[in-house]
């Protein structure tokens, strides 16, 4: 067998990358854009998404990886990794993953999040030799995402960790905003990234209306509302995201307003537990809420790292209450 091709993928390239998923995943995989064909060669032809791929002789992709851009984003995104069945054990997940934060690099990002499954204590591990582990998305991962090359179909949805890694060691400084609740949590998670903050805390007087909106990702089952300002009717938002019908909702509040505390304090008072800080997934980093339906998420979790157990027992303590 010839040594596979690793090479950066374009619009061309979209449906092989398709097909590798659907080999992995049959058409389960909740990322909808790997399996349809004509959206995912617009993204690469834009370079929202930016792919990596290993090549068989026959150039079939036996091995994947993706990086997915947000607008004015300070990092990027790493993740949708795929092995087809017969190329696991070569270790060409982590080659390809070289070339890609190699790529991300070239275009200038100093950082990158991306989301191990807590399925795996291997990649847990891994994450956390340059990484650091920020937050903990509980009920993520659909159920019905059915792994073909493992012959895994989860009986609840599963979880992942977040995790920030730096690229370079530059890193501007940002001033912040930490809410009272996770003032010391988010410290003590930035502290090791050598992130340069400014952290205040202050309440603000908050405008009448939210800027605020709802996105909806119908194969993950997910919700989530993204405030980039709090303003005196989050509470309507609030509502509308957690009256959708999915299984899992998540609320995302820009760490650069004022008025951050007092969206934690609504979205508690709304039953909300804590999920992760995002550094520079927006313009801004990212204070990540969560909503969970305790019937169909998977609570016994094997995590391989302290950093996430901590961050696990104080969600735990939030969900007794």
């Amino acid at each position: 067998m010839s040594e596979p091709l690793i090479r950066r993928l374009g619009p061309q390239d979209a449906e092989a990358i398709v097909l590798g998923f659907a080999e992995v995943y049959g058409y389960s995989y909740a990322n909808e854009i790997f399996n349809d064909p004509i959206r995912l060669s617009s993204a690469l032809a834009s370079g929202t998404v930016c792919s990596v791929g290993a090549m068989d002789g026959e150039n079939q992709l036996i091995a994947h990886m993706a990086m997915t851009h947000r607008v004015d984003a300070i990092h990027v995104e790493l993740g949708n990794t795929i092995v087809t069945p017969q190329a696991r054990g070569t270790g060409l997940a982590w080659k390809v993953g070289d070339a890609l934060t190699s790529w991300a690099e070239e275009l200038g990002y100093s950082g990158y999040l991306h989301y191990p499954t807590t399925d795996h204590k291997i990649m847990q591990r891994r994450s956390v030799l340059a990484g650091h582990e920020t937050g903990l998305m509980l009920s993520y991962i659909p159920n019905e995402t059915n792994d073909k090359g493992r012959e895994i179909l989860q009986p609840l949805r599963g979880a992942t960790t977040i995790v920030y890694e730096a690229l370079t060691k530059q890193s501007n400084t940002l001033k912040l905003f930490l809410p009272e609740r996770y003032d010391e949590l988010i410290r003590d998670l930035a502290a090791p990234t050598n992130l340069s903050r400014r952290w205040e805390r202050q309440l603000s007087n908050l405008p009448p209306e939210s800027d605020a909106q709802i996105e909806l990702f119908k194969k993950r089952s997910l919700a989530r509302l993204t405030v980039k300002k709090v303003g005196q009717n989050l509470g309507a938002h609030v509502s509308a995201l957690i009256c959708q019908a999915v299984a899992c909702h998540q609320v995302d509040f820009f760490m650069s307003d004022s008025g951050i505390g007092q969206g934690v304090e609504l979205s508690k008072a709304n039953g909300a537990i804590f999920c992760g800080w995002l550094p520079g997934l927006q313009t801004a980093d990212i204070l990540r809420m969560q909503w969970i339906d305790l019937q169909s998420a998977n609570l016994e979790l094997a995590l391989a790292n302290p950093v996430a157990q901590r961050i696990f027992t104080m969600i735990q303590k939030e969900l007794e209450r």
